[in-house]
């Protein structure tokens, strides 16, 4: 449904809230002397219903946000299926071997770890997952080790290393106390063979955590390196990211929020002047497109 038609139902809603109390107040006022009723308590009555206003708003309001996220659901669900199907992963066995393994130590890690007081048998969901992906030397892995959380360290990983930013082999499971994050390879965000383990990836996921697989995508890009690419590569590097995204969704079968991330920024001329007096590292920069809007998200970009 587009905008104007989630405005258009708010609106018939309201007014339907507003004729009901309307009618309610006006049946209190003149069927209450024939039951008996004072001025008095007709205006108790009218007060304690009226009172009841702001719920019945809540109300409203929570029922047109799970319509809205029913019907995303829905139409996730209808491009999916309209969509090319995507053939399994084809990545040779011991790539699917080594991820299993990965993804099966943190599965393990998390159900043991009772993190938050959560049952074992929910303690997949307890955290929401995060996938962190690139291009190559986008930043990725610094961007993860900057985020401020605390890294617990899983039994194949040491601590004094999890701070150490080094190219990113596979997938590196990283477990904080706020969210899990899957720093991907860099090469993962392009066609050939590299292509086949990113979908090895997406399947280990989904076998994992089959109800829902992510819980949102974090895409890494290089501003210095756009600034120095031609528009062709740029376009091309952003068809790529575009399809790897597409093939995620359609895999777990699931919308999930897309964080667009500039890394590099320290190397634009400018930034250290404008961060210089401090005041302003604090501040979060960017922007959020609501989900109703997301249709027509690219023409906030004209």
């Amino acid at each position: 449904m587009s905008a104007i038609g989630y405005q258009l139902k708010s609106i018939l809603g309201i007014s339907a809230l507003v004729s009901f109390y309307g009618i309610a107040s006006l049946l209190v006022v003149f069927l209450g002397p024939s039951i008996g009723l004072s001025f008095a308590w007709e205006m108790i009555i009218i007060a304690l219903l009226l009172l009841t206003w702001p719920f019945a708003i809540l109300i409203n309001h929570a029922r047109k946000r799970r319509a809205q996220r029913r019907e995303a659901a829905q139409s996730a669900v209808t491009e999916g299926s309209a969509a090319k199907p995507i053939k399994a992963s084809t990545a040779p066995k011991r790539i699917h071997e080594e991820l299993a393994r990965a993804a099966e130590e943190a599965v393990q890690w998390l159900r043991s770890s009772r993190l938050e007081g959560s049952r074992s048998g929910d303690a997949l969901y307890a955290l929401p997952w995060y996938i962190v992906g690139g291009p190559l030397a986008s930043g990725k892995t610094s961007l993860v080790l900057s985020c401020g959380l605390d890294f617990h360290a899983l039994p194949s990983q040491r601590r004094a290393e999890m701070k150490i930013v080094r190219p990113t082999h596979h997938c590196d499971w990283r477990i904080t106390g706020a969210a899990v994050l899957l720093d991907t390879a860099g090469r993962y965000q392009s066609d050939g063979p590299s292509r086949e383990e990113w979908l090895a990836l997406t399947e280990t996921l989904r076998k994992y955590r089959n109800n829902r697989a992510l819980d949102g995508f974090v895409v890494a890009v290089n501003a210095s390196r756009i600034l120095q690419s031609t528009e062709t590569e740029i376009e091309q590097q952003a068809k790529t990211l575009r399809a790897r995204l597409d093939e995620t969704i359609q895999l777990v079968r699931g919308r999930f929020p897309v964080y667009l991330v500039f890394t590099h920024m320290d190397e634009l001329s400018g930034f250290e002047e404008f961060f210089r007096d401090g005041k302003s590292a604090g501040d979060v920069w960017g922007a959020t497109i609501p989900l109703e809007k997301s249709a027509n998200a690219h023409a906030l970009f004209d």
